[in-house]
């Protein structure tokens, strides 16, 4: 590694002998040549590490490590960090796809556009059983994501996220051992609590694989929703700092579509979220106020069937930009819930 290269691209590897070569090939073609490829396998037992091998032998690019224990990827995502080389570090895990002018668009952007520090990209989610979905949902600068987290979205893909290792340095940012299952968002929400700007390229550059039914992500899904919870949990007292945490946690529960109890507590809750940002103007009250408004909609529509103690309770929410609109829809939506239907 004595010429360092601009990118250096960190890959974890274990047991996943399935997908290894397609991510590695993804990398290797590449548009954009100046990179290294640095893989640690963490206590591989299946054949990944041997595939590993054969492709490293193959290009003088790939620097290809063994952990001498299983470390678990909060530690091995840390030694890789410790060990790149490149002005900007790209993550792409051994089951995501990069496609051929991903580098290269990051790149490009980061030199063009100094003051931002993380740059991801919308992606592909693609599955074993079904065709893949677009997703461009990702905040694209730094109030959307601050917007987007405070509703419970996802801040960035780990595999389209390119950051300039300078920025990890000076804020002294590591992954956490503590959130083992959620050790790559734990890390994207330290920077943004650092003061590092985001930004996300509008276009799809990786594709992203999703596991149904196995994979660490169905497996501790209980563990990781906990800890997203707790993450949410400080960025939304934050924000809005006299709500008591237990209605955070169910406003938290409401956002992510688990919320069961009564529609007059959440309604409750919703007007004193939406009173303080008409006080303080935390974020865009338009914006805001839709975003609330849209998804108490949804909530009602996820009930058995539709009533008018419903419907009372949506026309109290104290939002002033309203997700039904104009009098013949409020009109149809009314005789819905007077009927109860689903």
């Amino acid at each position: 590694m004595a010429n360092s290269p601009k990118v250096s691209v960190l890959m974890p590897i274990h047991n996943n002998e399935i997908y290894l070569q397609e991510a590695v090939e993804s990398i290797l073609a590449q548009t954009y040549p100046h990179f290294e490829l640095i893989m640690i396998d963490d206590g591989s037992t299946d054949n990944t590490f041997v595939i590993a091998q054969q492709i490293a032998q193959q290009d003088n690019r790939i620097f290809l490590y063994k952990n001498e224990k299983k470390e678990g990827l909060p530690s091995t995502r840390n030694r890789l960090l410790a060990l790149a080389t490149g002005e900007y570090i790209a993550n792409l895990d051994s089951d995501d796809v990069a496609l051929p002018h991903r580098l290269g668009r990051q790149v490009e952007f980061l030199e063009n556009n100094s003051d931002v520090d993380v740059c991801g990209s919308f992606v592909y989610k693609i599955y074993a059983h079904k065709l893949p979905d677009f997703c461009n949902y990702f905040a694209v600068d730094n109030e959307s994501l601050a917007f987007n987290f405070f509703f419970a979205k996802s801040i960035i893909v780990n595999s389209s996220a390119m950051v300039r290792k300078k920025t990890i340095e000076n804020f002294e940012i590591k992954y956490d051992s503590h959130y083992f299952v959620a050790q790559d968002t734990k890390f994207w929400y330290d920077l943004v609590n650092a003061g590092a700007k985001f930004y996300t390229i509008p276009e799809a550059l990786v594709h992203f694989r999703i596991h149904e039914k196995t994979g660490i992500s169905a497996q501790y899904k209980e563990a990781q929703t906990a800890l997203l919870k707790t993450m949410i949990t400080e960025h939304i007292a934050t924000k809005i700092p006299i709500l008591p945490i237990e209605e955070i946690g169910i406003f938290i529960d409401f956002c992510m579509q688990k919320y069961v109890g009564k529609a007059s507590h959440i309604r409750q809750v919703l007007n004193k979220i939406v009173q303080y940002n008409h006080q303080k103007h935390i974020f865009e009250q338009a914006r805001f106020d839709a975003v609330i408004d849209k998804l108490f909609v949804e909530y009602m529509h996820q009930q058995n069937k539709l009533s008018v103690f419903l419907w009372l309770n949506y026309y109290k929410l104290r939002t002033k930009t309203k997700h039904i609109k104009g009098f013949g829809h409020k009109i149809r939506f009314f005789i819905a819930c007077l009927y109860g239907k689903t």
